[in-house]
């Protein structure tokens, strides 16, 4: 008897993919059917964009996909046409990308290498966070801002005072009874570990501010200027971890497909143009029109 229902219930389900399938294309097809009674069933789709990537060294194709299992579940009628809400279906597929986006920020952000890398090669990025670099070193020097210094910085750009509380938040520095903006223990153990290389204390304390304050830097400050190095080398990232292809020499036209389909569309050019500071950085290494991650 339990086997004449699963035959049933995986008839309907094959009915129902052929359904989806001319309806909605080949990216949503049916995970799972549950029998509610009364010819009623509660159905779950999945999401599934299949992509191509060849590693340009070995000429190997490795076929993979972006995956969304039960992205959204619907009550359907058996005999009855099948029609689902597009709206909703897109939006839990975009908040599914904006989770992935999200792990393969953190990811960039938290490789202390590669933030690095970024800070000390790239002239744009280095620029706009240039405040942290001029705080800290008073640090490394003086020990302490003095207050007027500190009212004297925020008086030529507000935007100061968000650095500032910043580096408070994220305890590489402390006000003391007088006002006074002093280096934290925290920043002085960096300091100390790096004793013959103050710069390094310095890069090594940026990127432990940028890792734990990604949006507040990219949104509240307006450093949008990192987001796309990020995000091109999250794309890496997301080859390497997600999709297990490690170490691949990756066609440019490709790669720019790949960050097309995880993260905003930009032009080829601008593409290229960051791509080409993360060559000249050293976090990428190019062969004719191939790019390899190298960090």
């Amino acid at each position: 008897m339990s086997l004449l229902i699963d035959n049933r219930i995986e008839n309907f389900k094959q009915s129902l993919n052929f359904q989806t399938l001319k309806k909605y294309g080949v990216r949503l097809n049916v995970s799972d059917v549950k029998e509610l009674g009364n010819n009623n069933y509660k159905v779950y789709f999945n999401y599934n964009k299949i992509f191509n990537v060849i590693d340009e060294n070995s000429k190997k194709v490795y076929i993979r996909n972006i995956y969304f299992e039960n992205i959204y579940g619907a009550d359907v009628r058996e005999g009855e046409d099948l029609k689902l809400p597009l709206q909703e279906i897109n939006n839990a597929i975009n908040d599914e990308f904006i989770e992935l986006r999200n792990n393969l920020f953190n990811k960039v952000i938290s490789n202390k290498k590669i933030m690095i890398q970024i800070l000390k090669s790239i002239h744009t990025t280095s620029a706009f966070l240039n405040k942290f670099y001029v705080l800290l070193n008073e640090l490394v020097y003086d020990d302490v801002i003095k207050k007027d210094k500190l009212t004297r910085m925020i008086e030529s750009d507000k935007k100061y005072e968000k650095y500032i509380q910043l580096l408070v938040d994220s305890d590489m520095a402390e006000f003391n009874s007088k006002g006074e903006l002093k280096a934290s223990n925290k920043f002085k153990k960096l300091l100390e570990e790096n004793k013959k290389a103050h710069n390094l204390a310095v890069e090594e304390a940026i990127s432990k501010v940028l890792s734990n304050n990604y949006d507040y830097i990219i949104h509240e400050l307006g450093i949008r200027h990192l987001k796309p190095y990020v995000d091109i080398i999250a794309c890496m990232l997301y080859l390497s971890d997600n999709m297990k292809i490690n170490r691949v020499s990756i066609d440019i036209n490709n790669l720019y497909k790949i960050y097309e389909n995880l993260f905003n569309k930009i032009s080829d050019i601008k593409f290229n143009e960051k791509l080409n500071s993360l060559v000249m950085s050293g976090i990428f290494s190019r062969t004719d029109n191939a790019v390899m991650l190298q960090c």
